[in-house]
């Protein structure tokens, strides 16, 4: 950076001072929208797979209910 005149020198360092913030929030921003969107999903995964297991839980003790009926005469 010798050989470079000043006002290069100023234009770089501004260029690197609006950057650099500019860069980072971008990172941190991304890694927290990820972040956020993997628990909503995950919470979102959790309620369909409890009411699946609900409804399978329903329909086995009708299957049961309707077993009974037909064993017992």
């Amino acid at each position: 950076m010798k050989h470079l005149k000043l006002g290069t020198k100023f234009l770089i360092g501004g260029i690197l001072v609006v950057a650099i913030p500019i860069i980072v929030i971008g990172i941190v921003s991304v890694y927290q929208a990820t972040e956020s969107t993997f628990k909503d999903k995950k919470e979102d995964m959790t309620v369909i797979s409890e009411s699946l297991a609900g409804a399978l839980e329903i329909g086995m003790h009708e299957q049961l209910f309707t077993i009974k009926n037909i064993l017992d005469p």
